[in-house]
C-alpha cells in the first residue's frame, strides 16, 4: 500500500477506515510501530477517487463517481454509482449530519441519501442547476 489517502474515518467499533489509491482499507493493528491495513474493497479503475466518507447509522459509505460501496465493520456490500463518470477534476463532497452529500459526474450533480437505502430506493437523486 502507497501512503496516499484520500479521506478517513472511524468505525462504530473504533476501527480505523481510509480510502486510498487502491480502494478501502481497514487498520488491523493501529497500535503496532507500523499500523498494518487488510484491503476491504479493491477500486475498479486507477483513476478512483472519492468525493466523500460518510457515517449514516451503522453504515459508513464511500461515495462518488462510481460504485457506491457500504461498509459495515468487514462488511462490503457495493450498491450502484450515480450516472456518469469521474470529472476530470478531484472533487471533495463535506456530507451534512443526515449524511446527505452532492456527488459530481460528467452527467450532473447528483444528491446522495443514505436513508434510501435503507427503504431500498435508490439513493441518488439529479440535480438541476
Amino acid at each position: 500500500m502507497d501512503d496516499t489517502v484520500f479521506d478517513l474515518c472511524f468505525l462504530d467499533s473504533g476501527a480505523l477506515l481510509v480510502s486510498s489509491p487502491g480502494g478501502v482499507r481497514r487498520c488491523v493493528a493501529p497500535d503496532a510501530a507500523t499500523p498494518e491495513f487488510e484491503l476491504l474493497w479493491t477500486a475498479p479503475t486507477s483513476d478512483w477517487d472519492p468525493q466523500a466518507i460518510i457515517r449514516a447509522g451503522p453504515s459508513t459509505f464511500v461515495v462518488g463517481a462510481f460504485p457506491l460501496v457500504e461498509i459495515r465493520d468487514r462488511d462490503v456490500v457495493v450498491h450502484e454509482g450515480p450516472p456518469g463518470n469521474p470529472p476530470p477534476e478531484a472533487v471533495q463532497s463535506c456530507p451534512r449530519a443526515d449524511g446527505t452529500c452532492l456527488v459530481l459526474t460528467t452527467a450532473g450533480l447528483f444528491s446522495f441519501d443514505p436513508a434510501a437505502i435503507a427503504a431500498t430506493r435508490s439513493p441518488w437523486t439529479a440535480l438541476q442547476v
